[in-house]
């Protein structure tokens, strides 16, 4: 007898299980439907290979400007499209302008609902706050995916040409593909909190407006005190402070990618007294915002 009040509950949690993939899949379709998705993807494709293809045009012309580049920048120019260190240049892309875009469609996505009254309507047959932004979370995380999946070989490809155009030796080795994995990885992890961080706006401010305009004015603010603190305005304490922030946090983390490819970005900022936070405040200071961000989210589902 004590097996079925096991079995019972087992099967409860089977049921909504089913119940929330159901409506994972459901947001997915929505999502892929939009034809603001397509745009905005195909506006990041345009911006990738533009930004792969930057460094032959860029080289192509120096002779003619009287070589403005000297040695060092035009070895680092080549590097950035050089297998396998082009890989490096790949994810910082996608958390680059790719977390940008991704976080406007993330605004548009969730906040459009209240545009039409769908929350009102959702929730009133099925009342589950929780699963209703849930699914809608789970499928733009979807979606980052593909971004990174599509990125990778599409920047593979292009990082192969440029070298061929300008000359370039390139390869990769077996020992390449578990660093290339967990750059992957990184990369898809850095966009959840920005993901997060514009749902939270859009459910909050209960609009398309508030989601994108609330997560690019942060987006900007965190840019501007970066330049603030890398120019040493605020001195030492703000560089302090500048490493508790959001991007810092993920920077950290994207930064040991591009370390991995030999590439380290914040030994070049460590000359001008600015560095990145360890990895285990990077994490913390992740969770935290994460935390806040969702806190937020439903404080702002349960307002109403």
């Amino acid at each position: 007898m004590f097996l079925i009040p096991i079995a019972s509950r087992l099967l409860f949690t089977v049921y909504r299980l089913l119940v929330m993939f159901n409506a994972i899949t459901a947001q997915w379709i929505i999502l892929r439907k939009r034809p603001l998705t397509w745009v905005l993807f195909g506006v990041y494709l345009l911006l990738f290979l533009v930004q792969m293809f930057a460094p032959v045009g860029i080289l192509g012309i120096a002779p003619q400007l009287g070589n403005a580049l000297n040695a060092d920048a035009a070895a680092a120019l080549r590097q950035t499209v050089r297998l396998p260190f082009a890989f490096a240049t790949i994810f910082g892309q996608i958390n680059g302008f790719g977390g940008l875009l991704l976080m406007i469609l993330a605004g548009a996505f969730v906040g459009g609902d209240w545009t039409w009254n769908i929350p009102r309507v959702f929730l009133v047959r099925n009342p589950s706050r929780l699963r209703y932004v849930g699914a809608k979370f789970a499928a733009l995380a979807l979606m980052a995916a593909v971004w990174v999946l599509v990125s990778v070989p599409l920047g593979f490809v292009c990082a192969w040409l440029a070298s061929v155009m300008l000359g370039l030796e390139s390869h990769v080795a077996l020992n390449d593909l578990p660093l290339v994995g967990r750059g992957i990885l990184i990369s898809w992890l850095g966009l959840l909190p920005y993901l997060l961080l514009a749902t939270m706006w859009a459910v909050v401010g209960r609009s398309a407006v508030a989601g994108i305009a609330g997560s690019i004015g942060y987006w900007l603010l965190e840019i501007g005190f970066g330049a603030v603190s890398i120019l040493q305005m605020l001195g030492d304490f703000g560089a302090k402070l500048y490493n508790f922030s959001l991007a810092q946090s993920i920077g950290a983390w994207t930064n040991l990618t591009r370390m991995s490819f030999q590439i380290d970005v914040g030994r070049a900022f460590g000359q001008l007294g600015f560095s990145f936070p360890s990895l285990m405040q990077a994490s913390m200071m992740i969770g935290l915002y994460c935390l806040i961000f969702s806190g937020m989210t439903w404080w702002g589902m349960r307002r109403r």
